[in-house]
């Protein structure tokens, strides 16, 4: 999985920096090859380049082990909605945020934040009350 990732680096850095002009062309290309090598499973996920919000009308792609996000920031900002196979091993990609979740339709603007917000709740709630357990 490290070479797989490590792989997918070096040709997404390469090809988005041999490509600073043709802003469709970077994010489909981080899609294609995120979906080529993790794609599998039975979840349903947003699947659009350049979409920044999603609605009813945004399309899926079905058998996703899980759902992606990214954000390419430079050379111009790319939003692109996919599916992988799994969240683990994901290569980090310079100029690049990407977003992953394991439930369905989770990859639309809202819910990434949602979930990260939840989370973060989470558990500063558990260390408060691990924090005050101590002290009685």
């Amino acid at each position: 999985m490290l070479a797989v990732s490590v792989f997918l680096f070096v040709v997404i850095t390469s090809h988005v920096e041999s490509v600073s002009a043709k802003e469709e062309g970077v994010g489909t290309q981080v899609q294609m090859l995120l979906s080529q090598f993790f794609h599998m499973g039975k979840l349903q996920c947003y699947q659009c380049t350049n979409c920044d919000k999603v609605d009813k009308n945004t399309p899926k792609k079905q058998n996703c082990g899980a759902c992606v996000k990214t954000v390419t920031t430079k050379p111009v900002k790319i939003i692109t909605r996919g599916c992988v196979g799994s969240c683990e091993g994901l290569p980090k990609i310079p100029n690049t945020d990407i977003y992953c979740c394991e439930s369905e339709l989770c990859n639309s603007t809202t819910q990434i934040k949602s979930n990260l917000k939840l989370i973060c709740f989470t558990l500063l709630v558990f260390i408060i009350a691990k924090y005050f357990q101590k002290l009685y």
